[in-house]
């Protein structure tokens, strides 16, 4: 995924990953403050050798609806089953938009 559509998902599925993040801090934590998402993020539980964001595979499905909504195209819930990182999710939308022809 190397193209502007590419990069645009991208940066989208990196908002959505700030957006559900900011929906799960600490009422008195700053959202999103302590929180560099990139492309090559880990979307869940941190692992001996590898830090992650915590997230849960619905989540993950939250990031998806996120960019449903800002580019009207409509991904199906189990798209994300397997994806480990930021882009992953992005190159999932993208193999699915470009099998739809959208």
């Amino acid at each position: 995924m190397t193209d502007r559509h590419g990069d645009r998902l991208l940066l989208l599925v990196q908002e959505g990953v700030q957006h559900v993040l900011g929906m799960k801090v600490e009422p008195n934590e700053e959202p999103g403050s302590h929180v560099t998402v990139t492309p090559d993020t880990y979307l869940f539980e941190s692992t001996p050798d590898r830090p992650g964001l915590g997230l849960d595979s619905l989540d993950v499905v939250e990031v998806g609806v996120y960019v449903e909504d800002k580019i009207g195209s409509e991904v199906p819930e189990d798209a994300f089953s397997d994806v480990a990182t930021v882009r992953d999710v992005a190159d999932r939308i993208a193999q699915i938009l470009l099998t739809r022809g959208d």
